[in-house]
């Protein structure tokens, strides 16, 4: 009776634990943006505007950072000059994109393929660490638009599968 009873006291604990590290996953639909992504909290919308080889252009990012401050989400989209995109080979747009990530938090690429989300879209998927962190990154090309979305963390195997989960859910709508 005392070992049935021990039990069920362990298995209530497991689940309780397992309760509290449920994450409040929250979907958001971007009109302006075209796309829809999910978020492990309630993520912070912003817009900035970014110095380019082809003058300022605005980005619009949602970011979000966890409780314990050991992982950050982005997403951010930027247009570029549509007659520009139509002349740029979309693999140097890719890489020019990553080579900025990169250079600056001064870090050192340790993987990257190329991608397509839903077969259509070119995108780069790329790894990348400086001394405080593992970042991983897939950037898309849509028409004249550019999607980054980015991940960063101090523990990428602890957070590896709410971080493939927000990389994941990432949708382009019409």
């Amino acid at each position: 009776m005392k070992s049935k009873k021990a039990l069920f006291i362990l298995l209530s604990l497991i689940v309780a634990g397992i309760a509290c590290k449920t994450i409040p996953w929250k979907k958001i639909k971007s009109e302006e943006g075209n796309f829809e992504i999910m978020f492990p909290g309630e993520p912070k919308f912003e817009i900035q505007n970014i110095p380019t080889a082809v003058g300022n252009i605005k980005g619009y990012m949602y970011s979000y950072v966890s409780k314990d401050n050991s992982t950050s989400f982005l997403i951010m989209y930027t247009d570029f000059p549509a007659h520009l995109m139509a002349q740029a080979n979309p693999t140097d747009v890719l890489n020019s994109t990553l080579g900025g990530q990169v250079r600056s938090v001064g870090g050192n690429i340790t993987r990257q393929k190329e991608i397509y989300l839903d077969d259509i879209y070119p995108g780069l998927e790329a790894q990348y660490e400086n001394q405080q962190a593992i970042f991983l990154t897939r950037i898309y090309i849509r028409g004249n638009r550019l999607y980054q979305l980015l991940s960063a963390t101090s523990d990428f195997k602890g957070n590896k599968d709410v971080i493939m989960k927000f990389f994941d859910s990432f949708k382009i709508i019409e």
